[in-house]
């Protein structure tokens, strides 16, 4: 699946916060928010952090009822892969990306990791197995995975997103070209654990987005991660609904995952248990094997540990990046998180 013209592929604190792992330092999130076209916060109106595009919502709750309205079982089967509708530049195959200089992400960093998180309630029995060893197959659905569905236009549009452990309780991950490329992506609703037209868990309306100013400025595929605050539903957290996978930064290029994405416009998801390899000349990126894993999947997060009672795991890193996250729907790579992402998810739970 060829990248980026047009774009091809397209979210309670654990009991121990972490200290980031010395693995590796991140690149640093250099600037300043960036308010040109309007849609950007102040920078002193996010948190201490440097670097962090935030894309709000004044939406009121009249309006944010009539989106989720808009989204019928009907306009949700129709919706299509995001990045259709996307055209950007990229680096040539084969070419190192450069980074900024190595250092620490600016502003305090409240944690690095957390465990993953159940909902407050039973969500039941699970809802998926694990069918084989390595591999995809057709999934019915997991509850703290679902899709990001937004209109441009008169066509409907849709992304994956995953719901993660934080002390907000209310922070998807997803690619950050599912948030911004030429323009932002009006907010829409995440639905989880989406399947058949349904949403079992609601509809979720967006609060605010947030994307590393490297993507926003330069497209840079190192910085191609996102993460959505979503408003409450019926005074609940998302959070407490679902339950959250949990996440950590500086894993190594080889590893043992699972993924569930969203490809086509498949009624259900595209689960896959398969193997990381590094991608050759990015140093953030990693490469593996999913049959099947066309547009649609980016956003998706790529799972250690992945638990098949509970449907959850622990998150190392976004479908996306280089060639939008894979030059073919049967190869796939995703950015691997280090401390510039949990200073961005930090900068989400606490600039909200």
């Amino acid at each position: 699946m060829q990248l980026y013209a047009p774009f091809r592929r397209t979210v309670v604190v654990g009991a121990t916060v972490l200290a980031l792992m010395p693995v590796a330092a991140a690149p640093a999130l250099a600037g300043t928010a960036d308010s040109g076209d309007g849609t950007v916060a102040a920078a002193g109106s996010l948190s201490e952090f440097t670097g962090v595009e935030r894309l709000t919502d004044d939406t009121d709750p009249a309006a944010d009822q009539a989106v989720q309205d808009s989204w019928t079982p009907e306009a949700m089967q129709a919706a299509r892969p995001v990045e259709a509708v996307t055209d950007q530049p990229q680096a040539a195959v084969g070419d190192d990306v450069p980074t900024a200089p190595v250092s620490e992400p600016s502003g305090p960093l409240d944690q690095g990791s957390a465990e993953p998180a159940d909902p407050a309630e039973p969500l039941g029995a699970p809802t998926t197995g694990l069918a084989a060893p390595r591999g995809s197959w057709p999934s019915n659905g997991v509850p703290s995975v679902g899709a990001f569905f937004f209109d441009i236009g008169p066509v409907k549009w849709r992304c994956t997103g995953t719901v993660i452990n934080t002390g907000s309780r209310n922070i998807v991950a997803t690619a950050g070209h599912c948030i911004f490329n030429h323009f932002p992506s009006p907010n829409g609703v995440f639905v989880p654990g989406y399947h058949d037209g349904q949403a079992p868990f609601g509809k979720w309306s967006v609060k605010s987005r947030y994307i590393p100013t490297q993507w926003r400025n330069k497209r840079n595929p190192d910085f191609d991660y996102g993460f959505v605050v979503l408003k409450d539903l019926n005074r609940r957290r998302i959070q407490d609904v679902t339950g959250a996978n949990g996440w950590r930064t500086n894993a190594g290029y080889n590893n043992y995952v699972e993924i569930t994405g969203y490809p086509g416009n498949r009624d259900t998801p595209l689960q896959c248990i398969t193997a990381t390899h590094r991608l050759r000349n990015y140093t953030w990126h990693v490469e593996f094997p999913c049959d099947g894993f066309a547009d649609g999947v980016s956003g998706s997060l790529l799972m250690e540990n992945f638990n098949n009672s509970t449907s959850r795991g622990t998150a190392i890193a976004s479908l996306g990046g280089v060639d939008g996250g894979g030059r073919s729907d049967n190869v796939s790579s995703a950015v691997l998180w280090n401390s510039g992402t949990a200073a961005m998810i930090n900068a989400a739970v606490r600039g909200q």
